[in-house]
C-alpha cells in the first residue's frame, strides 16, 4: 500500500471534474494533510510514476526578527524618543526614560530629522510637529501578510538592514493529472478495492 497522503492525492485528483492545475497549498488543505507531508511523500512518489505534472512556485515570505516583533506593537524607538519629546530633554534625561533604545532612537530620529539636538547643552527638542511611524505600520502589515505585497523595495531593505525582517521564501507546486495518470495509479486503485473487500469480509 501506499501512503494515505498518496491515496488522498489520487481521489481527489480522479474525482475532479476540471484537469487545470491546482496548488499544492490548496490541495493539501482540501485534502486535509500537511502541506510538507504533501511534498515529501505524495507528490515525490506520483511525479516519480509519471502520474502527475508539477510546477515549483517561488513565494518571497518576510518574517518579524524578535526586535521587529516588539516595534510592531509598541512602535519604533524613534517615534519613542521624539513622543517623550514634547518638551526639551537632554541626553542623560531621555536615556533614563527610555534606557537602552534612547541612543538607536535619537539616532534614527535624528536621521529623519524629526528631532534635532542643541551642541552647546546637548538637550534635544522635536524639529517638526507630528511624525508617521511607517516603519511601525510596514512592520504591523507584514506581521499580517509576510508576502509583503504592495510594499517598496526599499522599504523591506531598510527593514532587512536593521535586522527587524528576515527573508523566509517557500515553495509550492503547481499540480495536475498527467496523460499517464490512470495507467500509473491503475494498480493502487485495485489494491485499494481489494482492501476494500477484504475489510468487509472480516
Amino acid at each position: 500500500m501506499e501512503s494515505g497522503a498518496e491515496d488522498s492525492v489520487i481521489a481527489y485528483l480522479r474525482g475532479r471534474s476540471e484537469d487545470g492545475w491546482i496548488e499544492s497549498s490548496t490541495l493539501a488543505e482540501k485534502i486535509g494533510v500537511d502541506h510538507q507531508v504533501l511534498v515529501d511523500s505524495a507528490l515525490k512518489a506520483l511525479t516519480s510514476r509519471e502520474a502527475i505534472l508539477t510546477e515549483m512556485i517561488t513565494h518571497s515570505f518576510w518574517k518579524l526578527s524578535d526586535e521587529g516583533q516588539i516595534y510592531a506593537e509598541n512602535g519604533t524607538p524613534e517615534a519613542q524618543v521624539f513622543a517623550s519629546l514634547a518638551s526639551p530633554m537632554t541626553l542623560d534625561q531621555l536615556k533614563e526614560k527610555l534606557g537602552n533604545d534612547s541612543s538607536i532612537g535619537m539616532q534614527q530620529a535624528m536621521k529623519k530629522k524629526w528631532i534635532v539636538m542643541d551642541k552647546g547643552t546637548k538637550t534635544l527638542s522635536r524639529k517638526v510637529d507630528t511624525v508617521v511611524d511607517e516603519v511601525a505600520d510596514i512592520l504591523k502589515k507584514l506581521a499580517i501578510d509576510g508576502a509583503g505585497e504592495g510594499l517598496a523595495e526599499k522599504d523591506l531593505k531598510v527593514l532587512k538592514s536593521r535586522k527587524l525582517i528576515v527573508h523566509k521564501p517557500y515553495k509550492t507546486y503547481n499540480i495536475k493529472k498527467s496523460d499517464k495518470f490512470d495507467d500509473a495509479t491503475k494498480k493502487q486503485a485495485t489494491e485499494l478495492t481489494r482492501e476494500y473487500v477484504d475489510v468487509k469480509k472480516c
